[in-house]
Parts: structure tokens; sequence; C-alpha cells
């Protein structure tokens, strides 16, 4: 009998320990026990200079170096940290202090049981945050680093990743899969843990937490996602467009728990209209003009995979799975070939959003120089276009369409007579999703609120869906 698989919600306390962050605050920190402090430390900006000042609680400025206190700042007072050199210059309503510190400078609560809230001002705009503030020097860079609770980490989270708005349920589920996520990252940076950007996850601390998500993070404290006893990774992504993707057609792993998977409920986001109902359904139109600019700044930005093809003169697209010569169940397109005078140039998998700018991979495109021509023996075959193509003319010699006009004339099966041009001049796109569709589908996740799913129900749903064999668990309070 083969061993069986578990997948389990787990729980992890999280309780925000000044102790181990005074003492470790630039060292990699690993997943702790059951019942020790997990802290999260977000890299929340990287620049020449920040500004912070206190708002509520009382804090402590220190320098890292020595664990020395500087002085305790004010509520309301405006500080500045300036790297100089390898040092740092702190600056206070104006003034400089007289001695620079080796640091880094951490602004630290002097009573954790306080609702402890600082204000950082970086690049014109101000955020306040919970929690302590680590600025370090990194080779004469200044990278400010958030240090706080797990739990007020994940409060901070889903309200810009799913949408505040978004049904109880799915907050939750979000809230598992952000915490579960997060704690995977632990201790893998040297300063932080993870950025605050779509890198990782959207983090926008106490400016972005509101009492619905509070409530969210409060009702699910300490569970996280495991599969035979480990972490997943719990991928996530806006909306799969009605399928989600296995993990090796998107990026190179298989992963047990990360497999295609039918989500209709993505459509709820068209209900909800506007912005949201193009994470659905999307085109994109790029005109020739359009698609060189792109090819040359690809190619600037890529010097050593170009793509160098001539004049390009369509594409070809591929929906094989990685490991089957079969389709993908989602029907992502798996490659691109660009096809041009001089050669072609395919990329594979996540990379073709990048390369062509696009919400997702599940897409076709059209070309406005694409013709279907019915051969002697019947047979149909589509082509980009007609350039370079000979036709019989009426003395049976072969002969360009049109001569050396840009563009031709067909006739179709309906007897109407239209002009294409030779080279494809535009090329519409049209998709569905966004993201790469991998894990939770967001919008999925809140069309199966809608639908009286619970957030068990909906983790279930996007990370295991009956896709092996083995038996499927999810437990509460394990390991307590």
């Amino acid at each position: 009998m083969s061993r069986s698989r578990v997948f389990r919600i787990t729980i992890c306390v999280s309780i925000l320990s000044l102790l181990v962050v005074l003492l470790m605050p630039l060292f990699a920190q690993p997943l702790l026990a059951q019942g020790e402090p997990v802290n999260i430390r977000v890299k929340v900006g990287q620049g020449s200079s920040f500004s912070f000042s206190v708002v509520s609680g009382a804090y402590q400025l220190v320098d890292g170096s020595s664990g020395l206190p500087i002085i305790a700042p004010a509520a309301g007072e405006s500080w500045q940290v300036v790297p100089v050199g390898t040092s740092f210059q702190l600056i206070q309503s104006g003034t400089a202090l007289a001695t620079p510190y080796i640091g880094p400078i951490i602004l630290t609560p002097s009573d954790p049981a306080q609702e402890n809230i600082y204000s950082l001002v970086f690049n014109g705009k101000s955020t306040k945050y919970r929690g302590i503030l680590s600025l370090n020097n990194v080779n004469g860079s200044l990278v400010a680093v958030d240090i706080l609770d797990a739990e007020k980490y994940v409060s901070g989270v889903i309200g810009l990743e799913i949408g505040s708005a978004a049904g109880d349920e799915a907050l939750k589920a979000q809230a598992v899969v952000a915490r579960t996520y997060v704690m995977s990252y632990l201790g893998k940076g040297t300063v932080y843990d993870v950025t605050n950007t779509t890198v990782h996850q959207v983090f926008g601390g106490y400016s972005a937490e509101s009492p619905k998500v509070i409530q969210a993070v409060s009702s699910t404290a300490g569970q996280v996602i495991e599969y035979d006893g480990k972490l997943i990774q719990a991928y996530f992504h806006s909306n799969a467009g009605g399928y989600t993707e296995s993990s090796e057609n998107v990026w190179n792993v298989s992963l047990p728990y990360l497999k295609a998977t039918p989500t209709p409920e993505d459509s709820y986001a068209q209900e909800v209209g506007g912005w949201p109902a193009s994470t659905y359904s999307w085109t994109k139109n790029i005109s020739r003009s359009d698609l060189n600019s792109m090819v040359l700044e690809w190619n600037a930005d890529h010097p050593d995979d170009r793509i160098d093809v001539g004049t390009i003169t369509g594409f070809e697209l591929s929906r094989l799975q990685r490991y089957a010569d079969v389709p993908t169940e989602s029907g992502r397109v798996t490659k691109i070939t660009f096809l041009g005078t001089n050669g072609t140039e395919p990329f594979y998998r996540d990379r073709i959003r990048t390369v062509l700018g696009l919400k997702s991979t599940l897409f076709d495109i059209s070309l406005d120089s694409a013709v279907s021509v019915i051969g002697g023996s019947g047979t149909i075959t589509t082509l980009n276009g007609l350039q370079g193509l000979l036709a019989l003319a009426k003395d049976t010699r072969p002969a360009t369409p049109n001569g050396s006009e840009s563009s031709y004339y067909i006739v179709g099966a309906e007897g109407v007579q239209r002009s294409l041009p030779k080279l494809f001049q535009n090329a519409a796109i049209t998709g569905k999703g966004y993201g790469h569709g991998l894990g939770l589908s967001q919008w999925g996740a809140r069309g199966l609120a809608e639908k009286g799913y619970n957030y068990r129900q909906i983790i279930e749903h996007y990370y295991n869906r009956d896709k092996f064999d083995g038996h499927l668990q999810i437990a509460d309070n394990y390991g307590r």
C-alpha cells in the first residue's frame, strides 16, 4: 500500500518578540518551533534617505551595531536618516546630530504591549507601519525594513491582494495563503525576508488594515497549509480566466498540489464590472510599429536573449504540456515562436507574458494579414500572410499577387472582395485571466465565497482538487 499523502492546515503561533529582533535584526530567521515567536522582515523601500515619525506608542532609537540607545523620539517629531559612506547621519527636525552611527538604525517600541505605530515617508508617500523599523546601509543605499509579528503582517497584505471588499470566506482563504506564502520565505534573505511588492506579496502596513481584514486574520490565526507535513509553495494570482494550470506548464517543477483546476467562478469579476472584468477577459492590439518598439526594448534589456529574426512575419503558438504531447488542460500557450525573414525565436511558458506584456498566457493571436488557402487536394492551410507567395497568372506563369503593392485582394467563399496586407500591420490578442495561473485565483475565490463555499473548501479546491492519489485531510490545531 502506498504511503498516504496528507494535506493540512496547521497552526503556527506568532508573537512579536522585541528581544529576538534586537539580537537578530540582520540575520536569517528560520521557521520557529511551536509556541516561539515568528517575526517577518519586510523591505518597504530603498533609496538615498528616509523620514519617519512616531504616530502612537513609545519608541526608542537604537544603534544596532552596539545595541545602545540613541534617543527616544517624541510623537510627531520628524526624523531623517541619510547614509554617509558606511555609516548613518541622523537629522532631527532639520538639525543633524553630531555623532554618526554605524547602524543599522533601529526604531523599536519601548513597550511592545502598546499599540506602536510609526510613519515612514518614502518617495513623497507616507505609510503607517506597526512594529520595528530597521534602516540598513547596503552599499551606500538605505534599505528600510519593517519587522513585525506575522499576524500583523498578514493584516497588511490581504486587503491589498484580494481586496478588502471580498467576502469573509475569501478573505480568510487569502489570509491562510498569504501566511503560508511568507512563512516559506523566512530566513532566505540577509537583511529582509520579503519585499512589499508583487515580487512577493503587496504589503501596505497599518495603512492597509481594516476591521474586516483584521477579523479574517484573527479567525484563521496561525493557520498555514502543508502537504506531506511541509509548507506548500502557496502561489496565487488575480484571475485564472476559468481554469488554473499545472505548475510544470508555467514554471519548471511539477507539484502535486498545483494542478490544472476548472474555476468558472472567475467570471464573478465580470459581474463586478470595471477593472475587475478586465482580469477575466481582455484584448490587446499591437501594431507593427508597437511590436518593433517592444522588440527593440527587449533586445536592449536582454542582450543575451535577443529577438534577431529580421522582419517579423508572424507567430506560431503551441499549447502542449511540458511532459506530455497533449494540450494544456487550461488551454494556456506554452510556447510562442517569433517568425521572421532571418529565422525564428521561441519563448516558453510564463516568459511569454514578459516578452509581449500580456496579462496571462491564456490567449490567441489574430493577424490582419492572415488568410486560409484551399490547396489542390482540398486541404485548408492558414497563412500569416502572402508575403513572398506566388500565384498562377492567367497564362499559368507564377506571379506575385498584386505585383509590388503592399496589399492584395481576395474573394471569400461568400463572394465578398476585400483587401488584406501582404505583411501583417496589426496583431489582435484576445485572452483570459490575469497572472501566472497557479494556485488560488483571487477572483475565483471571491466567486466561490459568493456561492457559499467556506475558506477551507476554497483552499482545498485550488491546492488539491483530487488531482493525486492519496488521503486528503484538513486539520486544525496540528502540532498543538
